[in-house]
């Protein structure tokens, strides 16, 4: 087993961040017809077919400069990328490459009428995993992504993982499933 450096963070710190960063850059476009990196292609450019509402897709932030570390970010049980905006926005900033990854089955819409009145957009829950294997299929997707950007950015050895609720049982998986990949976890389960 690797040793692994892992922080629990207290929610206050967490939200601290959110409520004091400020929104400086947006996320690099993924062009489906030009990307190179075929796992994030894979990965990213299926949620467009997926009807993911559009403020719940993945998004990639490259810092202007060489890349510091890469951070991959996954978010908590029915949320979306977007609640890590102001954190990736804030690691960009600082330097570092992120991935910010829409866990598999999210921020896909319905609409939930309990009566005319009332409709609203609700998060699909019937497209969630039912079984590990689709979560940890899809841990395996992101592991191929995060290693070919890696790479292409030459920080293979500076690669971070930061999971809130759900995300951090899938970045723990994420760790566990490729030992050599990530050096550093930040998890609040």
């Amino acid at each position: 087993w690797k040793e692994y450096s892992i922080m629990y963070l207290p929610l206050s710190v967490v939200t601290a961040l959110w409520l004091f960063s400020a929104v400086h850059s947006a996320p690099t476009a993924t062009d489906c017809t030009t990307e190179t990196n075929e796992n994030w292609k894979t990965l990213v450019c299926s949620e467009t077919a997926d009807n993911v509402d559009t403020n719940c897709l993945s998004t990639r932030w490259l810092p202007t400069t060489s890349a510091a570390g890469l951070v991959v970010l996954m978010h908590g049980y029915t949320a979306c990328p977007e609640s890590f905006n102001d954190l990736a926005d804030r690691l960009q900033t600082e330097g570092f490459a992120v991935l910010n990854v829409r866990t598999v089955g999210h921020g896909i819409e319905y609409n939930y009428c309990p009566n005319e009145a009332d409709c609203v957009n609700k998060d699909n829950v019937a497209s969630l995993p039912t079984h590990a294997d689709g979560y940890l299929s899809w841990v395996d997707s992101v592991n191929s992504a995060v290693r070919t950007e890696a790479e292409a950015l030459g920080v293979i050895d500076k690669v971070s993982v930061v999971g809130l609720s759900l995300g951090s049982a899938l970045a723990t998986a994420a760790m566990i499933r490729d030992q050599d990949l990530y050096s550093r976890a930040v998890v609040y389960p």
